[in-house]
């Protein structure tokens, strides 16, 4: 087991679980916590950990892990397009290319039943000028809610 940072030895899902219970208080530590988890292959480290940037308004860091958790297998897609959204809405335009390689992967919008995927698959289209086929998702999305 990886341990770069000479944490106390535990398995990767408690290394996420004591991570997230001390970020608040100590954020230095348990960013370390969270990156030991990723580092053992328990990718939801590297998610929480961009989640936790991304809900800090930090999306530098914040877009890395959620896509380096994609990367590695972890697919929470409604939570990836989140972030990614809102740190494009606050002037952030990297991982574009990374973005379109997983757009041209989701399935039509008639397979979809999650209103608030639909909704945020459209505004990604629409962010790449798709903007048919975007108003088609932003449409199912409107209907779901209803």
């Amino acid at each position: 087991m990886k341990n770069p940072y000479n944490l106390e030895i535990l398995t990767p899902l408690e290394y996420v679980h004591k991570g997230l219970e001390i970020i608040q208080d100590n954020e230095y530590k348990g960013v370390r916590y969270l990156l030991t988890a990723g580092e053992n292959n328990y990718v939801r480290g590297y998610h929480a950990l961009g989640m936790y940037y991304a809900f800090k308004k930090n999306y530098t860091p914040a877009l890395h892990y959620v896509f380096k958790a994609y990367e590695k297998g972890y697919y929470d897609l409604k939570e990836l397009l989140y972030v990614y959204v809102n740190a494009y809405a606050n002037g952030h335009k990297s991982y574009k290319r990374q973005m379109l390689e997983i757009l041209s992967r989701i399935p039509s919008y008639s397979s979809l039943k999650d209103y608030t995927l639909l909704a945020y698959i459209g505004i990604v289209l629409y962010i790449f000028d798709f903007k048919d086929v975007a108003a088609y998702y932003l449409k199912k999305a409107i209907r779901k809610e209803e």
